[in-house]
Formats: C-alpha cells, structure tokens, sequence
C-alpha cells in the first residue's frame, strides 16, 4: 500500500530542503560534471525525475472519485490507481508531472452522459499509485497498461507532460487509439532536461553531451520525444488546447505541435494557464465533443471553429 502522503507542513519542509540542498551542490556539480559525465548524468536524471509531494485531492474531485469503480492495473513500472466511470468506449485520461487523477475528473460526468467512459489514472509516483521518481517514458508505459485493460478506446486526453507522453505512446510506439487530445502540450521535452542542467550549474557547451548520454542510456533520442513529429506520425484527429497565458508551457509550444499536421486543430484559451485550464466548461465541452463525435457521426473537422464563453476562440 502506498505509504499515507505527508502533512503540509512537510511538504513545505521537503521542498524548501531539496531547494537549499540543490543551491549548496550546484558548484561542485559542475566541477564533478567535467570529471565524471556518468556520474552527472545519472545524479541529473535522479534528480529530473524525482516526484513531487502528492497534492490532496479537493473535496469535489475527492467526490466525483468516489463514485468510479477503481482498480489497479500492473506496468512495467509497478502498480497503477485507476478509476472508471461509464460503460462506454474509454476515453484515457492523463494528468501531467506533479498531478493526479483527480485533476481530469471534470470530464469524467460529461464523457458519460456522450456515450462514452472516462478512465483516469495515477501516473508512477503520483498521487496513489507508488514510487518516488516517475520520467516521460513511464508515464507512456502506464498509459499502455492501461490501455490495454480498457476495452474499446475512443481516444487518449494528455495535460501537460501526459501529453507529450501520450504522443510519443501513439506516434513512436504505435499505441492504437483514434483520436488524440493535448492540453498544454510541452513541444519539446528536452528543453526542460537542458534547463535542468542549467539549474545545476552544467557549462552550456556540456549540456547537450550530457543530454544525448542520457538518452543513449535509456534507448532512445530526444526526437523520440518531439510532440510535433510523433503528431505528424500519429496521422489522425487530434486537438491542441493551450491558453496564451500560460507560464508553465508556451502557447507558441501548443501552436507548433497543431502545425505538424493536417488533422490537427488548435483551440486558443486565454486567462485559464496552465490548469485552470482543465476545469473550464467550454474546454470540457470542447474536449468532449471531439471524442464523442465518431459516437454521433459527427465531422471532427468541427473543432476547429468551435467557440464559447470563457475565453476560447
């Protein structure tokens, strides 16, 4: 069982700790960087990869969770919470780095009431499924697990890192789903490795080395992971959500990756950032119609105009 998660008050004390203790090793990190590239390499990824404290689920999201049939499922890495709602063909919902389940229960109820189910998922080291580190490779293998428990799929919803994960799940390893859905979409994972390094006080003529070491280690390149290239593989509907306003990933990231390709249609938000994003009715409504459409014999191209309340264009 997934150990209970901590009081607020250690929250605040682990994040503060693990803040103070980058700044302290951030120099000599650097000076053993340049002696030792494994060593760097492996202590920036444990670090990159290291899971944020679990955050508790609000008391409507704690509600609507309460009222799916929750399982679990088994991944390559380790042990998946899963919730259900609906008997429908399954739309997969995937939260991003540092969320949960609970974050997309707001298209749980819409999703149903189309013809359709809802099945959201803890991601490795998020909320209750266990562990302490969690990488975008792991979120695609859970999103695969669990697609494979899930029966008829209509289609695969991402946010934020979920969403590059669910691209590259579709795009490079040929997961079979219909359409694809990304909200707040990271264009370029490796960017954020590279800052990474940064943080850590990595030379910038050392960073790149250290990144391509990385992802030799674990089997792939960092184009593996380019949201638009896997979009443009993919070949099927898909629906980019991104709001102007967002600080965590650009909206020039969202625009970018709907470019790559000719099914794809980019919905613009303002004033929603980079969750908030999710609990809007418009884009719920959006999202919903999107995978609902094949159940209705709808025209996904319809999408692309559609317009509501709440700052979408």
């Amino acid at each position: 069982m997934p150990s209970p998660a901590p009081s607020s008050f250690s929250k605040s004390t682990n994040v503060r700790f693990n803040m103070a203790l980058m700044a302290a090793t951030r120099p000599a990190f650097g000076l053993l960087a340049s002696a030792s590239p494994e060593w760097a390499e492996r202590w920036a990824e444990r670090t990159f990869c290291r899971t944020p404290p679990a955050q508790e689920p609000s008391p409507r999201a704690k509600s609507v969770l309460s009222a799916a049939f929750r399982f679990e499922v088994e991944s390559p890495r380790g042990k998946i919470a899963v919730w259900r709602w609906g008997r429908g063909p399954a739309v997969l919902l995937m939260h991003g780095w540092g969320g949960r389940a609970s974050q997309m229960t707001s298209f749980a109820a819409p999703l149903v009431a189309a013809g359709a189910s809802a099945v959201a998922f803890d991601a490795p080291g998020h909320g209750a499924s266990p562990g302490g580190s969690a990488s975008l490779l792991s979120f695609a293998d859970a999103l695969e697990a669990v697609a494979g428990v899930s029966g008829p799929i209509l289609g695969v919803l991402g946010h934020s890192l979920g969403a590059a994960a669910a691209s590259f799940a579709v795009g490079h390893r040929g997961l079979d789903v219909p359409r694809l859905a990304l909200v707040a979409p990271p264009s370029d994972p490796e960017r954020y490795f590279l800052e990474h390094l940064g943080r850590l006080g990595i030379e910038p003529a050392r960073r790149s080395s250290l990144s391509r070491r990385l992802a030799r280690r674990l089997g792939c390149t960092w184009g593996d992971f380019f949201v638009p290239a896997q979009v443009r593989r993919f070949g099927r509907p898909v629906l980019v959500i991104h709001d102007r306003e967002d600080r965590e990933t650009s909206w020039h990231e969202g625009e970018a990756i709907a470019r790559a390709s000719a099914q794809a249609a980019l919905v613009t938000t303002s004033g929603l950032g980079h969750r908030r994003i999710l609990r809007d009715g418009a884009v719920v409504e959006g999202v919903v119609s999107f995978f609902a459409a094949p159940l209705a014999g709808a025209s996904a191209s319809t999408l692309s105009t559609h317009s509501a309340a709440g700052g979408v264009q």
